[in-house]
């Protein structure tokens, strides 16, 4: 025969897993937004054909509080890439890159395709923008 003990501890346990199968879908589906989030707000700055290119996943450590962020490649620019930064109040991409002059990252806001372009050829030619 049971005790009461060891049926709250089995009830605790089976709720315990759970909760635990319940915050790993939450997460999942948290990650599915950010990367539809990103995936919304590349076809918005650089267009459809542009944004099927690029394959986002969620980075870790936001810069700013409240926040996501996702990155993909740029794969013909290798150490390249697109940062998306979404909040509240604004969906934001970004070009990062290795800066030319410093070695360090170097991190602009891409308004559009074409602005993607400009500062793209301004790296490959060296202008200063």
């Amino acid at each position: 025969m049971p005790t009461l003990s060891n049926l709250a501890a089995t009830a605790y346990a089976e709720d315990r897993a759970i909760r635990t199968v319940q915050q790993r879908e939450m997460a999942a589906e948290h990650l599915a937004q950010i990367l539809h989030y990103a995936d919304l707000a590349a076809r918005k700055t650089l267009g459809n054909e542009a944004a099927e290119l690029l394959a986002f996943e969620v980075s870790d450590g936001a810069a700013e509080p409240d926040t996501t962020q996702a990155e993909a490649d740029i794969p013909d620019h290798p150490g390249y890439g697109i940062r998306f930064v979404g909040s509240e109040d604004h969906d934001r991409l970004y070009l990062v890159r290795p800066c030319a002059h410093c070695g360090h990252v170097a991190v602009d806001e891409v308004r559009s395709l074409p602005h993607l372009g400009e500062l793209l050829n301004a790296d490959a030619t060296g202008d200063p923008r």
